[in-house]
């Protein structure tokens, strides 16, 4: 795949100064799944499952193999595995493909019929059109298990299959990797943020899952087709981006009489930034100093905007020139890409990376819409603010905020061609 101009590893200020823009792509990794026929494999994977602590059901549920017979075992309490089992099953294979064959015939092969070059062009072209398709492509898909005491009953609901199908296909290395990597998840105690979000990670670390509220989803549902075309443009026409990219959004069903469960869950999974990096400091920016603070913080803790402003000038965040320049660009695309869709409260994720001479950064959260109550809550901190502009304002008074803030926290140092003048 050709070069895309997502800047999400930047350089500490070095002597060599230079920038390291390199695509958010997740490294290959070695994996397996499942086959029906390799019981001995299935019995020693639950000798195991005792390590896993659940919320509702230690044991696994076993369903029917999926396509080519893979089999990928759900667990209640792991929200990715009916990801993953959904995305593999032979319904939701037919479903796609019978999508697919829509697409190609109203969409696609009208253009890429005469379209001569390279496979890889190809492929390129391919990604782009299924990205800018228009159409919703959702796929729902439903799963019985029934045993003599319980009956239960699952859902997995997936909005824009085929425009987050051709986003996976760029990024996560194809569609198995990414499945197989759904396959486990653990939850996971994320610092850093308010939103009281149940959040999981994939076992392998490459993969974050949170559970959003209703009114997100629908948010985000409204405004995907910007956001696909959004990307597009950053991929093959080369605009900056930092946006911490979504990959899947879910809508999971869990029916079980016996048990008196009936629960939907919302899901998003998005890339790990720090997956296989070994950061030793993070930083969640938004450009605000309300109760941006962390005291007492232990080395794990995300930090806030004020523990940054604390430690400035004693260890502020160099980086050079070209890498500030860059970055700039690819806050300001964002910033106005957020604002035009009605979206504020996002924040800046910074992670220093010091064996690399890196700062691994992108912009997370953008889900929040600024609604009627988020301006009811912007008047009601005015009021009781002591002066201090509050986090929740409205989207384009928050994309000069944030714009000039990370202005600020990030100082750039001169290099060799820099034109410096002295006085006296």
């Amino acid at each position: 795949m050709s070069s895309i101009s997502t800047v999400n590893n930047i350089n500490l200020a070095s002597s060599n100064n230079t920038i390291s823009i390199t695509p958010s792509t997740q490294t290959k990794h070695n994996h397996i799944y499942y086959k029906p026929n390799l019981l001995n494999g299935i019995k020693m994977l639950l000798g195991n499952i005792s390590n896993i602590q659940g919320t509702f059901f230690a044991r696994p549920i076993f369903l029917p193999s999926g396509v080519n017979g893979r089999l990928y075992l759900v667990f209640e309490d792991e929200p990715s595995s009916l990801i993953a089992y959904s995305l593999s099953s032979q319904e939701y294979s037919e479903k796609l493909a019978l999508l697919s064959k829509t697409q190609k015939e109203k969409e696609l092969m009208e253009n890429m019929n005469n379209f001569k070059g390279e496979k890889k062009d190809i492929e390129e072209n391919l990604i782009r059109a299924n990205l800018l398709s228009r159409g919703r492509n959702d796929i729902v898909t439903r799963f019985r298990y029934d045993t003599f005491s319980n009956k239960v009953v699952l859902g997995c609901s997936t909005y824009y299959s085929k425009q987050f199908q051709a986003l996976r296909s760029f990024f996560c290395g194809g569609e198995d990797e990414y499945v197989t990597s759904l396959s486990r998840c653990k939850l996971w105690n994320a610092s850093g943020g308010k939103s009281g979000s149940t959040w999981s990670k994939t076992l392998d670390d490459r993969y974050i899952l949170k559970q959003v509220s209703k009114t997100e989803l629908s948010g985000f549902l409204e405004v995907a087709p910007l956001y696909f075309e959004y990307l597009s443009n950053a991929m093959f026409q080369q605009v900056p981006t930092i946006l911490a990219k979504i990959f899947g959004i879910y809508t999971l069903r869990y029916e079980s009489a016996s048990k008196g469960l009936d629960e939907t869950q919302h899901i998003i999974v998005m890339e790990n930034l720090f997956y296989n990096k070994e950061i030793t400091k993070k930083y969640d920016l938004k450009g605000s100093k309300r109760a941006r603070y962390v005291r007492n913080a232990d080395e794990n803790e995300v930090l806030m905007d004020e523990n940054l402003l604390e430690v400035a000038f004693t260890s502020p965040l160099w980086v050079d020139g070209v890498s500030k320049t860059t970055l700039q660009a690819a806050i300001w695309n964002d910033s106005l890409f957020l604002s035009s869709i009605g979206v504020m409260d996002y924040s800046l994720l910074v992670g220093v990376y010091p064996s690399k001479k890196m700062i691994v950064v992108g912009i997370i959260d953008y889900l929040r819409k600024y609604t009627w109550d988020k301006q009811l809550e912007t008047w009601v901190k005015l009021v009781g603010g002591r002066g201090k502009i509050p986090t929740v304002i409205s989207p384009r008074q928050y994309k000069i905020r944030f714009r000039e803030a990370m202005g600020l926290y990030f100082v750039p140092v001169p290099n060799k061609f820099a034109n410096l003048k002295y006085t006296q």
